[in-house]
């Protein structure tokens, strides 16, 4: 078993791809085994669920073989996130925010802990635990996470994870698992009614052509949805669908350029046709009576004769009252502070004529150009500002294909130089063992011509040190044969000694049974001589 990041999981966000507002933020694990071929990608949160005094641990399960045929989605992230997210996010240095897609054959098992009612979220928890519901039943979801967190062991088997996960199989998490959780799926969740989390913005506004002239006085209606929120979020609302491709679909080599977005549909319409669109409007309260032609070609003339010099007295005023409100939301705090040269010529484009008075039809066409003009420069904007961090991920991803060049060039010439020295060092040996072998030849000869001469040295010297201890071994004997008839001498002397000794013995005991005898002999007279002497008395 190896785990591709550390065994306690990495920071990572999650969310269903009908769901990119609200992310969750997770620890990530990846578990993968090299025979068999087996991986794993789990999901782990903590929440505090009713009838438990501390945090519970979530684990949600994605083995391999659940997801759906065909290699993983591994791009550079494509939401915005706020910097205490990023950091959160962030290993060191450099981030590399990349997003891991994936689809799902069937909704992930989840490990909880063992309750025998459904499951339901402490108060203050429940926003965090119907997120978590949704990612549990979610079958297409996106996870965030800094690459760097990735150990550069680990990128082989990652990739292989990523770009063929059908050649690989579940790990068999459960060993570790079941001992201290029970798997269910997200059904146990008890959310309480909070499935349905659509948005409270129910009702959007569309953008309309300008009124005509008859209604130029009166407000534009607004367009009230009356349909149910639908359970995902509108895409506008993530990203817009033109800045989608900006990240899936890479620049063509050595294009370092952003593209310039095109002018908007609806101005240019309006600078070629400006008459059949208020004419044609459906919404219009007069439009159910068609124009003739005579007088469609009237107004056309007219108002392609009028917008020239009509544009020319609204766009000073439209740009002097929108710019100042827009900008301090576009440009940064960090961009550098204009030099006195920018100043004096801003300042000199800042100055414009008074304004000329403004009929309806005017006052009506700016306040459109500037909605217009603002949502169009935001979408430029937001285009912009992505595509920058598009080319950013972009140049850092080359910079890492150089890095990782450079590594493996340096390998190969590690190894060639590794090849060239043993090289080198198998000739030298071979050298040093024929010179080995020489010198072992000379120093046989001679080791045995001196071993000759020692040997009969040595055995000319054994001969005379045999000699002369032979005669001190005869000498030694004479005297020790003298020693053992002297030794003979004194152990008949001490035979004779003791049979006198046993002679004496026998003589004493004989004395002492005489002398006892004389001592009862002695006691009996005493005894007849005293009780005479009393019977005298």
């Amino acid at each position: 078993m190896t785990h591709l990041v550390r065994k306690s999981g990495i920071p990572a966000l999650a969310y269903p791809k009908c769901d990119a507002a609200s992310p969750i933020s997770l620890s990530l694990l990846i578990i993968c085994n090299e025979s068999p071929a087996q991986a794993t990608v789990c999901l782990q949160t903590s929440l505090f669920i009713r009838g438990f005094d501390d945090a519970q641990t979530f684990i949600l399960q994605y083995d391999a073989d659940n997801f759906v045929s065909g290699p993983l989605s591994l791009t550079p992230a494509f939401i915005p996130l706020p910097q205490s997210r990023l950091h959160e996010l962030a290993r060191h240095g450099n981030p590399q925010i990349h997003t891991l897609s994936f689809t799902l054959k069937k909704v992930c098992p989840v490990w909880c802990a063992p309750s025998s009612v459904p499951l339901a979220p402490q108060d203050g928890f429940k926003a965090s635990f119907d997120q978590l519901t949704n990612l549990a039943k979610a079958t297409e979801l996106h996870i965030l996470f800094d690459c760097n967190w990735l150990h550069r062991d680990a990128h082989v088997p990652f990739h292989r994870l990523v770009e063929h996960p059908e050649e690989l199989s579940g790990f068999p998490v459960n060993k570790h698992y079941r001992k201290l959780y029970r798997c269910v799926d997200w059904t146990v969740f008890n959310t309480g009614g909070a499935d349905t989390h659509a948005d409270a913005d129910a009702t959007t506004e569309e953008d309309e052509p300008p009124p005509t002239y008859a209604e130029a006085s009166s407000k534009r209606r607004r367009h009230v949805s009356t349909s149910p929120t639908p359970a995902c979020p509108p895409a506008k609302r993530i990203l817009s669908s033109h800045l989608g491709d900006i990240h899936t679909t890479p620049p063509e080599k050595g294009a370092t350029s952003i593209p310039n977005p095109k002018l908007p549909h609806d101005l240019a319409a309006l600078s070629s046709k400006p008459a059949s669109v208020a004419a044609t409007n459906p919404e219009s309260p007069h439009s159910s009576t068609a124009p003739t032609p005579d007088l469609q070609h009237a107004v056309n003339q007219a108002v392609s004769a009028l917008l020239p010099s009509i544009l020319d007295t609204l766009l000073p005023n439209v740009l002097d009252s929108l710019l100042p409100s827009l900008l301090p939301r576009i440009l940064t705090t960090s961009s550098p502070e204009p030099s006195y040269s920018q100043q004096s010529i801003a300042s000199q484009i800042s100055y414009t004529p008074p304004p000329a008075t403004l009929s309806a039809f005017g006052i009506t066409f700016t306040e459109h150009v500037a909605r217009k003009v603002e949502g169009e420069l935001g979408k430029i904007y937001a285009h912009t500002l992505s595509h920058a961090k598009y080319l950013r991920n972009t140049a850092d991803l080359e910079v890492e294909d150089v890095l990782e060049e450079g590594r493996l060039q340096f390998g190969i010439e590690k190894q060639d130089t590794l090849d060239e020295v043993e090289r080198v060092v198998d000739e030298k040996l071979q050298a040093f063992r024929e010179t080995c072998e020489g010198l072992g030849e000379y120093v046989q000869e001679s080791v045995g011509e001196k071993a000759e001469l020692v040997v009969d040295d040595t055995k000319q010297r054994l001969d005379e040190l045999g000699h002369k201890e032979k005669v001190n071994l005869e000498r030694d004997r004479e005297e020790l044969s003298k020693d053992k008839e002297e030794l003979m001498r004194e152990k008949e002397e001490l035979r004779r000694d003791k049979e006198e000794l046993r002679r004496e013995r026998k003589h004493s005991r004989r004395e002492r049974k005489i002398l006892r005898r004389d001592q009862k002999r002695f006691e009996s007279e005493k005894r007849t001589t005293a009780h005479a002497t009393r019977h005298d008395e």
